[in-house]
């Protein structure tokens, strides 16, 4: 549950009427109790070109005290035009390896019709 908090903050920060906003932030949650796993949270956000890229990157304490990567969420948004953007968010785990495996992607499709309304069209898959 906490991971999610930490994932979607990033989404929710205010937008500014500047072109391009590029920033990035780290954080990092301890327990003083001990009895949940330290974690860092790197999230950045970038915008080129009518694209917006988020990136989450989420690193635990390791058995050996150092940090290792845990996840890794991307999320490209892209205005096609006027009335329609186009989402698309890739989420990351290890494989035993500690290589980067693709879990789930995320595209979605958002219009908005004559007189306000939304139509959406999203697709989830896992492999």
């Amino acid at each position: 549950m906490l991971l999610l908090l930490f994932s979607g903050a990033a989404l929710a920060l205010p937008q500014t009427s500047v072109a391009q906003q590029d920033w990035s932030s780290s954080s990092q949650q301890d327990s003083p109790s001990g009895t949940i796993n330290p974690i860092r949270t790197r999230d950045t956000h970038a915008e080129a070109d009518g694209r917006t890229l988020d990136k989450t990157s989420i690193q635990t304490m390791g058995p050996d005290g150092r940090y290792i990567p845990y996840s890794e969420t991307e999320t490209e948004s892209h205005q096609i035009n006027d009335t329609t953007v186009r989402t698309i968010e890739r989420t990351y785990g290890r494989d035993s390896d500690g290589q980067r495996v693709l879990i789930q992607e995320m595209q979605e499709e958002s219009r908005t019709l004559p007189g306000g309304e939304q139509k959406t069209t999203r697709t989830l898959s896992s492999p």
